[in-house]
């Protein structure tokens, strides 16, 4: 099967580059859709002549150059974005911010990174704000390293429907319980709507009868 060359990485999902001549700043990267084998066999822009191929190799080779990470140089736009995206991360881990007192909309990575690159920088994120808050609950004070993993969590200070962002100032460790109080208190409106008031359980979930024993 012939591999349409638009593709970032002919034969796999990777960024379609037809439009690539037309980004001005890595800002303009979010423009740049994906593309499958699937969605090339049926896509009317397959066919390109060779001066649109020279424009568009000529234009990547353009973006790829100037990565400031001393490996070697990158071979698609993927990896440079997300070679980006972890010297943007590690510049961040070096002195993880505290957790501002009413929360942050910073934003973890900026808008032009796909979204699998924000989620990976979320799971690496998660990781250090639980590690910066010394693995235990910012409102009751247990120490989540006598638990399973699960049993903490990161809670988002102003909550993400709200505007709230996945920057380290705007996110603090708790344990499920705590955390439960949170995410029923934002449900209370909806469930009330619904006719169920007595919902809220007190603000606790009932994990106890689960964790029996871990408190010994």
């Amino acid at each position: 099967m012939k591999h349409c060359q638009f593709q970032d990485a002919p034969g796999r999902r990777s960024l379609c580059l037809r439009t690539l001549p037309d980004c001005d700043s890595w800002g303009d990267m979010r423009r740049l859709g994906f593309c499958d084998n699937e969605v090339s066999m049926s896509c009317p822009h397959q066919g390109w002549s060779d001066e649109e191929r020279e424009k568009v190799l000529r234009t990547r080779s353009r973006w790829l150059d100037g990565c400031r990470c001393e490996g070697p140089r990158h071979d698609t736009l993927r990896e440079r974005l997300q070679c980006m995206a972890d010297q943007h991360m590690s510049s961040l881990m070096i002195d993880c911010p505290g957790a501002e007192p009413d929360g942050s909309d910073i934003p973890l990575l900026p808008s032009m990174y796909p979204q699998f690159l924000k989620e990976r920088a979320w799971r690496k994120v998660r990781a250090k704000v639980i590690e910066r808050d010394g693995n235990a609950c910012q409102e009751c004070g247990r120490d989540l390293g006598r638990y399973p993993a699960w049993y903490a969590e990161v809670h988002h200070i102003i909550p993400v429907v709200a505007g709230g962002s996945d920057h380290p100032s705007n996110l603090i460790t708790l344990c499920t319980e705590c955390h439960g109080g949170h995410t029923d208190f934002m449900a209370i409106p909806a469930e009330r709507a619904k006719g169920n008031s007595g919902s809220r359980r007190n603000g606790k979930r009932p994990v106890q009868s689960i964790l029996h024993g871990w408190d010994d």
